[in-house]
């Protein structure tokens, strides 16, 4: 009952210290106040992902939804997470202004956007590993009939790639990948199932190089 409807959220468990003022009716309520996580988790139904060991604090006001510094981890990954949304995610708007920077290992990622009922609008998005910088945007679907669409654009080093989140190449970690490429892509798909996506993308490069590729692999 303290979910809003359609909520992503399926499932919480954990502990969590509450001081909070809620007015309104079941269904529309306008939560005022701090929740601190101690160890909490949750699972998302879309995007699908389960998150653990959630700890941190959360700030509510009918205006304003606040993240400050919660660490935790999603699908097994530790996560450092700030954000902000405008109004609250709890006060009924066609419409909620977001702001998203997270700590992903050694990446970093950053994004402003429009959180609307069918579908996350990313703008200003920026992924940052050691030497490789990506400009992101496009639209993710909150709605499991509909495709979510990313494109990137930027420099990316090879050997960063082992570092990404999220995704893994162990045919470029075992060929010891170096070198500076310039990518444009295009994803279209569901990103929690990336491998069933649709990628185009155009890769230019002056120089790689490889070692250790097995001959298997170029045949």
């Amino acid at each position: 009952p303290w979910l809003p409807a359609g909520s992503p959220v399926a499932d919480l468990s954990g502990t969590a210290r509450v001081d909070l003022t809620i007015e309104g009716t079941a269904g529309l309520w306008q939560p005022a106040g701090e929740v601190e996580f101690r160890q909490a988790a949750a699972q998302l139904a879309k995007p699908a992902a389960s998150l653990e060991q959630v700890t941190g604090t959360v700030r509510l006001a009918p205006d304003r939804l606040e993240l400050d510094r919660l660490a935790l981890t999603v699908n097994g990954q530790p996560v450092v997470l700030a954000a902000t949304a405008n109004p609250s995610l709890f006060t009924p708007a066609t419409s909620h202004q977001v702001a998203v920077t997270a700590g992903i290992g050694q990446a970093q990622v950053g994004f402003s956007g429009r959180l609307e009922p069918d579908v996350l609008v990313v703008q200003d998005g920026i992924l940052t590993l050691p030497r490789s910088r990506l400009v992101v945007g496009g639209r993710l679907s909150r709605r499991r009939d509909r495709a979510s669409t990313l494109e990137a654009n930027g420099t990316v080093e090879l050997a960063d790639v082992s570092s990404a989140p999220f995704v893994k190449f162990p045919a470029l970690d075992s060929w010891r990948a170096q070198g500076a490429v310039e990518v444009a892509a295009k994803l279209q798909g569901d990103p929690a199932d990336w491998r069933a996506a649709r990628l185009a993308a155009r890769l230019t490069a002056d120089r790689i190089q490889l070692r250790d590729v097995p001959i298997e692999q170029l045949l």
